[in-house]
């Protein structure tokens, strides 16, 4: 079983600029408007005691190479 991969801010900073994410966000965004990238609705948990939130937002989008 594969283990589940947790990203801070500094991890995902350290790894991507933004100009590469925008390009990135422009591809995605393509795929979704096309209808090739398969996205269900998003679902928020909210656990008041702690203050914490929760955000999954799934999506399928083919691999590009």
């Amino acid at each position: 079983m594969k283990k589940l991969l947790f990203l801070s801010e500094a991890d995902v900073s350290s790894l991507v600029t933004m100009e590469e994410m925008i390009g990135v966000m422009g591809g995605a965004f393509s795929r979704l408007s096309s209808g090739e990238a398969r996205v269900p609705l998003g679902t928020g948990i909210t656990v008041s005691e702690t203050g914490g939130t929760g955000l999954f937002m799934p999506v399928y989008s083919p691999v590009e190479n």
